[in-house]
């Protein structure tokens, strides 16, 4: 419907890639009924048929490592390979469960229209509650941060300390300016994806033998 409605070949100078991550094991043959929904690249290649996506478009097969949609933009995110493009739109395959219609819609407008600017936006409009900063987020935090104090080298940097507590957007979707990442360091994703595979990372579930807000 987005892409029906918002993003069309018909409108100049603009250029949409679609990237699918497909979290999920693939199904077999013997798995895929008519009733089971279409497959990311099945829908890849239709709107690739109907020129609604740029030819770059395609499918990322991302079993590993366990986790959620974070998984998927800290990938795209420490990868070289889509950093071309302007902005970066991140959604679930079911985005409007976590946000208003109206508020991609205007999104996507504002970009066809060329007046889209903001360098960062939350899409969402539901927000977790706030949660102190339990021992093993600050496990996972702070190899991340020291990555981002060797790289940058910056006083307001090397002067960060982690928050006695923080609050953050459920299931989150967000755009980003290509500009907004260049600015942090490939070292500070690196360590993100490493503390992604930690035994004490989230995996999905609560981490046995702590607070069960890990």
């Amino acid at each position: 419907r987005v892409l029906r409605d918002e993003w069309t070949p018909e409108v100049p100078g603009v250029q949409v890639r679609l990237i699918i991550y497909e979290r999920c094991p693939a199904a077999t043959s013997e798995e895929l009924t008519k009733d089971q929904p279409v497959t990311g690249q099945t829908l890849v290649q239709r709107l690739l048929r109907i020129g609604a996506i740029s030819p770059g478009s395609t499918t990322v097969s991302l079993p590993e490592p366990l986790g959620f949609e974070n998984v998927a933009y800290v990938h795209y995110c420490k990868s070289k390979e889509w950093r071309n493009a302007n902005f970066a739109i991140f959604l679930h395959g079911l985005p409007f469960d976590h946000l208003h219609g109206q508020v991609l819609d205007d999104l996507l407008r504002t970009m066809n229209q060329g007046t889209y600017g903001v360098p960062f936006a939350h899409l969402n409009s539901k927000r977790s509650p706030r949660i102190i900063m339990e021992e093993c987020l600050q496990i996972l935090f702070r190899p991340v941060l020291s990555a981002w104090q060797e790289a940058s080298k910056s006083k307001d940097v090397s002067s960060a300390e982690l928050p006695y507590d923080m609050s953050t957007y459920c299931c989150s979707q967000f755009v980003v300016a290509r500009h907004r990442l260049d600015r942090v360091p490939d070292a500070f994703w690196t360590a993100v994806w490493q503390a992604l595979h930690d035994e004490i990372s989230v995996n999905g579930t609560a981490v046995e033998g702590l607070d069960e807000a890990c």
